[in-house]
């Protein structure tokens, strides 16, 4: 990595390294790993203490950062960092607390750590476009939410309108959904063309995919209405939202996860055309002002949920020729 690269590392971005370092390894732990890096390395020797004194973690961490930036190797330090976390340190397993969050920065400065070839890189693609965010790592347990969105009778839009028209309006249906989801940080995990399912992550995740499905629907007169909507007919959207522990797969068509299968369950089964629906675990994650759009709605599969009094897609009337 170069020394270019090592100058976009902003001061905030070496504290959360700092921090991260601090918070996963001991004293001694800070040294193991400054000893990866240097032939030779001492904390004490770098503050000129005696080998008696207790050095802190967090002035450990510090300057274990500080040395890697004065040598040119603070990309090292976090490659190392990269590729120590879920090994085994100093006989235990090792996992780093909030490795991913550092990672999510990193990839918004454009830089991501690839650990197929233990490398840190530039990405010429867009971090919005990126199905981890620049950062989960495959085959880990992370909390997700997720909402499942479908368009309401799209067999019999088809047999209206024909595969070519309709191929057309998933292609703006999704276009509409990607810029919604650069709003809320979210990522469309799988389209199918006539629905799919859209992922959150981080912090407040739980509301943002809430809020965005709220979004959507409720800016879908002016999809419908647009210039560039290839039909007359007005199309109706069922969303609904789950979230809980899914297993991340970077291939992420692939996911297998109760919480998938949930939200999906709950949108084909139990959710009216127009409308948002949130499971029991959602309501629970959520300030009361966001649940405050929603009510009761009973049990499905077992389990409560709410769903939005109204449609929120009818915040106005098509044109004559564009209602159903």
């Amino acid at each position: 990595m170069s020394t270019r690269t090592e100058e976009l590392f902003s001061p905030a971005l070496r504290n959360d390294l700092r921090e991260i370092i601090a918070g996963s390894f001991s004293s001694d732990g800070i040294d193991e790993l400054g000893r990866l890096l240097f032939r030779s390395y001492s904390s004490h020797v770098l503050a000129g203490a005696d080998n008696h004194i207790t050095i802190s973690r967090q002035r450990a961490a510090q300057m274990l950062v500080d040395e890697a930036e004065a040598h040119g190797k603070l990309a090292d330090l976090i490659k190392l960092v990269a590729e120590l976390d879920g090994s085994s340190f100093q006989g235990k397993r090792l996992e780093i607390k909030d490795v991913e969050v550092f990672f999510n920065s990193l990839a918004r400065i454009g830089i991501v750590y690839n650990p197929a070839r233990r490398k840190l890189h530039h990405t010429r693609e867009e971090l919005n476009r990126l199905k981890n965010w620049g950062s989960l790592r495959d085959g880990r347990d992370y909390d997700v939410a997720v909402v499942s969105v479908d368009i309401v009778g799209n067999s019999n839009l088809v047999r209206t309108y024909g595969a070519k028209k309709m191929e057309k309006l998933y292609f703006e249906l999704w276009r509409f959904l990607e810029r919604k989801l650069d709003d809320y940080d979210g990522r469309m995990w799988s389209w199918a063309g006539d629905g799919g399912l859209l992922a959150f992550t981080f912090r407040d995740h739980v509301e943002r995919a809430v809020m965005c499905a709220i979004d959507i629907q409720s800016s879908l007169p002016l999809f419908n209405v647009a210039p560039s909507t290839p039909i007359d007919q007005r199309i109706e959207l069922r969303l609904a939202v789950d979230c809980g522990l899914v297993t991340f797969l970077n291939d992420t068509g692939r996911i297998v996860s109760d919480v998938i299968n949930y939200a999906a369950h709950l949108e084909k089964n139990a959710t009216y055309p127009g409308h948002v629906a949130i499971s029991e675990r959602v309501c629970g994650a959520c300030d009361e002002r966001v649940l405050a759009v929603f009510e009761e709605a009973g049990a499905f599969e077992g389990l409560p949920y709410r769903t939005t009094p109204r449609r929120l897609d009818g915040l106005f009337d098509c044109p004559d020729g564009c209602a159903n």
